[in-house]
C-alpha cells in the first residue's frame, strides 16, 4: 500500500525520535513551533500522496470529502482556497514567458523547467497543509481547483486526483439556485449574497463555469490517467459501496464501511450541512431541463452541450434531439398563441418542448415515430376527437414525419382541411381550430 506518512524533504528523520516510517494512518509527530528559518528546514515534512477532490461547483465534491475524511488514514478540513488565491490568472506561468523580454526568464537560464519549479515551490505549501493535518495523509475539496489541477499535478507531484463529475443540467440547475437554498437553509452566517459568484445569479455564466471546471479536469484525466480518477456524482448515490471502494483502490486505501455509510445517508446540499436519510439512493434528475425558458436551453446547448457529450453525459442522437426540440420550441412559440392546446405526435415527453403558456399534451396512440392507430381512418378520428376535447393545433417533430408518411390518407386530409403553419426541416405545425382549405402551394408541398 502506498506510504501514507509525511515525509522530510532532505531525508532527514521526520522526528525527534529519527524515525521515518510509521503505521498507516498514524500521526506523525512534528517539531514545536518554527521561529527560525535554519528550524524550519530541519523539520520540514510533507505528506507524500495528498488527494484534490475537484469538479464543478454543485457537484458534490463536499459531500465525497466529507465521507473520506470519516476514513481512518485521511484528514480533511474546509475549503481551502488559498492555491487559487496565490496562482490565479496564471502567474505560475509568469517568469517563463519572461524569456521574450531582454532580460529573459530566470528560471530558464538556471535550467528549471516548470514542473521542477512547481515541486520546489510546492514542499512548502504541502508542508504548511501536513502540519495542519497532524501528519495524516490530508484531502482537498476546492473546487476552483479543478482550473489549476494542471499546475498542481506538479505542484504535488504525487498528489491524486478524483473528479467529482456531474451532469451539466443538474449542476447549472443547482448553481443558479445556490442563494435561494442558503436562504431556505436560515444560515445565519450567509452574509451579504451580492457577494457570491456570478455563477449564483448569471445562467450563462453558470453553464460557462461548469464546462470550463469539466473540461480541465478532463484533460488531467486524460492527460494522467495514472493520477486522476473520474467518478459520476449519480453512481456515487446510487452505487455507493462500489463508487467509493473504486476510489479506496486508486488512492490506495484499505477498504472501509464509514465512508459508505456516510455518503449512504445523505443527500445533497452537504455545503451547507444540511443531509436527509432515507433507505432508497435519489434517482437521476434532468428534469430541471423542462423548467428552463427557451433562451437558457438554448444556452446550455451553445455552451454545455459539446463537453456534455463527450464528458458521455448524453449521447449524441440525445443531444440532437434536445437541439431539435429546442429549434421546434421557438418556431412553435412564434405561431402558437398564449392559452392554445397543442397535440405534439410523435413525443412520449411532452414537457420536453417548454412551450410556456401552452397546454401541451401527447397525440394519442403516438409513442417516438410508431402510431397504435389502425389505419388513416382511425387516425383523422382521434384528430376530430382531440378538436371536441379543446385541441387547437397539431405538431409533428422531425422524429414524427415518418408516421405522417405511413398513414398517407392522414396526411392528405391534414393539407386538405386543416391550415400549416409553418412548415420546415424540424417541425410541421397544423391550425386544427376549423376546417379551412390550406393553399395549393402548401397541399402539394406536403404531399410530396
Amino acid at each position: 500500500m502506498t506510504d501514507l506518512l509525511a515525509r522530510d524533504v532532505h531525508n532527514q528523520p521526520l522526528n525527534a525520535s529519527g524515525n521515518d516510517h510509521a503505521a498507516a494512518g498514524e500521526s506523525v509527530a512534528l517539531s514545536a513551533p518554527i521561529e527560525h528559518t535554519a528550524d524550519a528546514l530541519k523539520s520540514l515534512c510533507v505528506c507524500p500522496n495528498p488527494i484534490f477532490i475537484v469538479g464543478s461547483p454543485r457537484s458534490g465534491t463536499t459531500a465525497l470529502a466529507h465521507a473520506l475524511s470519516r476514513h481512518s488514514q485521511l484528514w480533511g478540513s474546509d475549503e481551502t482556497q488559498i492555491l487559487w488565491d496565490l496562482f490565479d490568472n496564471g502567474c505560475l506561468d509568469t517568469n517563463y514567458q519572461r524569456v521574450v523580454r531582454p532580460d529573459g526568464s530566470w528560471l530558464l537560464k538556471q535550467g528549471i523547467r516548470q514542473p521542477e519549479f512547481l515541486s520546489f515551490l510546492g514542499i512548502g505549501l504541502n508542508a504548511m497543509f501536513t502540519r495542519a493535518s497532524g501528519g495524516r495523509r490530508w484531502i482537498d475539496h476546492t473546487p476552483i481547483y479543478a482550473l489549476l489541477s494542471h499546475h498542481l499535478a506538479n505542484l504535488f507531484p504525487g498528489a491524486y486526483f478524483v473528479h467529482v463529475l456531474r451532469d451539466g443540467r443538474s449542476a447549472v440547475h443547482s448553481m443558479i439556485h445556490y442563494a435561494a437554498i442558503i436562504k431556505q437553509s436560515h444560515m445565519a452566517d450567509a452574509g451579504d449574497l451580492s457577494t457570491y459568484p456570478e455563477w449564483t445569479f448569471d445562467f450563462k455564466v453558470a453553464c460557462e463555469t461548469w464546462t470550463q471546471y469539466v473540461a480541465a479536469a478532463t484533460r488531467l484525466a486524460d492527460e494522467r490517467p495514472d493520477r486522476c480518477l473520474t467518478v459520476g456524482q449519480q453512481q456515487l448515490l446510487t452505487d455507493t459501496a462500489d463508487e467509493v471502494r473504486r476510489i479506496y483502490d486508486f488512492v490506495g486505501l484499505d477498504h472501509e464501511e464509514s465512508p459508505i455509510r456516510y455518503l449512504k445517508s445523505i443527500r445533497t446540499n452537504s455545503s451547507f450541512g444540511v443531509s436527509c436519510t432515507g433507505d432508497s439512493p435519489p434517482v437521476a434528475d434532468h428534469r430541471p431541463w423542462v423548467s428552463w425558458t427557451l433562451e437558457q436551453q438554448t444556452i446550455f446547448l451553445n455552451v454545455c452541450g459539446s463537453i456534455l457529450r463527450q464528458c458521455g453525459l448524453i449521447s449524441t442522437p440525445e443531444l440532437e434531439k434536445l437541439a431539435l426540440l429546442n429549434r421546434v420550441t421557438r418556431a412553435v412559440l412564434n405561431a402558437v398563441p398564449l392559452g392554445a392546446a397543442i397535440l405534439i405526435a410523435g413525443q412520449a415527453d411532452d414537457a420536453s418542448i417548454p412551450l410556456a403558456g401552452r397546454v401541451c399534451r401527447p397525440f394519442p396512440g403516438v409513442a417516438g415515430t410508431q402510431s397504435h392507430f389502425a389505419n388513416s381512418a382511425a387516425a383523422i378520428a382521434a384528430v376530430a376527437q382531440e378538436r371536441v376535447c379543446g385541441a387547437h393545433f397539431l405538431l409533428f417533430p422531425q422524429f414524427a414525419f415518418s408516421w405522417l408518411q405511413h398513414y398517407h390518407g392522414f396526411g392528405r386530409h391534414l393539407a386538405q382541411h386543416f391550415c400549416c403553419v409553418h412548415h420546415d426541416d424540424d417541425c410541421i405545425l397544423y391550425d386544427i381550430r376549423q376546417n379551412q382549405l390550406a393553399t395549393p402551394e402548401t397541399r402539394a408541398q406536403l404531399e410530396r
